[in-house]
């Protein structure tokens, strides 16, 4: 996970199975409600970082919710980059969060990465780009009406120092037909139904069969 105040968000690390689980979602077409029009007004990020906007003492009352101006930072500067400690009340404590970037850490220094660094101009961001597309997948199916795959992948280049993902499909698709299936063998649906046959469910396993509501069908 990344630090609340952070605004490099390619700090972020997830997990092997979120990724896989998060990409699998999008991939089957389940994140389109995700795609609402985005609203027409640039937001203009500001040119400091969020450490350089508000102090130590004013972090420590944003993480507690606090309006009191009483709450200071009770740790050493060169430390709050890696953990920032709050006098609440007569307790000094923490919320195991670093400060966030920018924040003032010495003379001339600020935290970037949870290290207290000379202050230095921030690199730009690099905005990420499309890479080719990967050959076609061998087609999901042997014979009938199956399904080619083709992905690509944002590193081409990788976003960086904040800069934009890419915007587009990761992934295409496309039907494709090897060759006919001989006569008398189970249709896609039906195969997809009987991969569940050995499920238990409530202590009982079935035979799942392909349902079609005849009475939707026009004549």
């Amino acid at each position: 996970m990344t630090p609340s105040f952070e605004a490099d968000t390619m700090q972020v690390s997830w997990s092997n199975c979120s990724r896989r689980d998060i990409t699998h979602f999008l991939d089957q077409g389940l994140g389109k409600c995700l795609e609402d029009a985005p609203s027409q007004e640039e937001y203009v990020y500001p040119e400091l970082p969020p450490g350089a906007m508000y102090n130590a003492d004013l972090q420590c009352r944003l993480q507690f919710n606090s309006t009191d101006e009483d709450m200071t930072v009770c740790s050493k500067l060169d430390e709050i980059c890696t953990q920032l400690w709050c006098l609440v009340g007569e307790v000094c404590t923490t919320m195991l969060r670093p400060a966030a970037p920018g924040t003032n850490c010495g003379r001339r220094m600020w935290c970037q990465n949870q290290r207290c660094v000379e202050v230095e101009e921030l690199p730009a961001p690099v905005d990420g780009g499309w890479g080719d597309w990967s050959p076609w997948s061998e087609c999901s199916r042997s014979c009938g009406v199956g399904i080619a795959k083709q992905t690509r992948e944002c590193d081409h280049p990788s976003p960086a120092h904040g800069g934009k993902f890419c915007i587009g499909e990761r992934a295409r698709y496309k039907t494709c037909h090897v060759q006919a299936c001989p006569l008398g063998t189970p249709s896609f649906r039906a195969e997809q139904c009987s991969s569940h046959d050995n499920d238990t469910i409530k202590g009982e396993k079935y035979n799942w069969l392909p349902y079609f509501d005849k009475s939707k069908y026009i004549r």
